[in-house]
């Protein structure tokens, strides 16, 4: 019942269906699913060709000299690619907020990529759990919170328990703080610093031997 609850109070992103990013479906080929086993062979011609290491490092472009062409083409191929997803945003904050526009048929932004995303895959936690790490980094934790109870409520993991409790951190809200800092690490999450953040502040987080 809590997971409807909260897709309910926190329902999918203002733009997952955004026309001004046009239609996930208007490809000649396509779209494909990055966790589908049927569609891995063409995953990996995809990543063979464009999404490569030196891509996803924001090194440089394989098809051409520009990172963008490849992650558009990537993004095109598979909406819902989260590595991709990870390093348009990290692109984005290299860009200093604005990603190249490489002539496709809608402005290119992070926005409009998830819109594409959710379009496709409407009820992915993996999807809200990257695009409220891009609000996190943002710094809108708000923001962020919203898209983490939603993956939350769809599969709660000790991934989101983290980063819920590290952008509750960040508004200061430290009972939600250390509850899902307690839940992360009851899960097994690996990661000290949310702990730290706490200890810092007064607040300790028992972890399991």
């Amino acid at each position: 019942m809590r997971k409807w609850l909260l897709l309910l109070l926190f329902p999918l992103s203002p733009l997952a269906y955004s026309a001004n990013c046009g239609s996930v479906f208007d490809v000649q080929y396509g779209p494909y699913d990055y966790t589908s086993v049927s569609d891995s062979s063409t995953l990996r011609v995809v990543e063979r060709r464009h999404f490569t290491k030196k891509v996803e490092m924001l090194i440089s472009g394989e098809s051409s000299s520009e990172i963008m062409d490849d992650l558009h083409y990537t993004l095109n191929k598979f909406p819902n690619h989260f590595r991709a997803l990870l390093a348009l945003i990290n692109y984005e904050s290299m860009k200093e907020g604005g990603l190249p526009q490489t002539g496709a048929p809608f402005y290119q932004s992070v926005e409009c990529y998830f819109s594409r995303a959710f379009q496709f895959k409407p009820k992915s936690w993996q999807l809200h759990n990257i695009y409220g790490i891009h609000f996190y980094k943002r710094g809108d934790y708000q923001r962020a919170i919203e898209e983490f109870l939603v993956a939350e409520g769809i599969n709660s993991t000790a991934e989101i328990n983290y980063n819920l409790g590290l952008s509750y951190f960040k508004i200061e809200s430290f009972d939600n703080a250390k509850l899902y800092a307690s839940k992360a690490y009851k899960n097994g999450y690996p990661l000290r610093g949310l702990k730290n953040m706490l200890h810092r502040k007064g607040i300790e987080i028992i972890l399991a031997d």
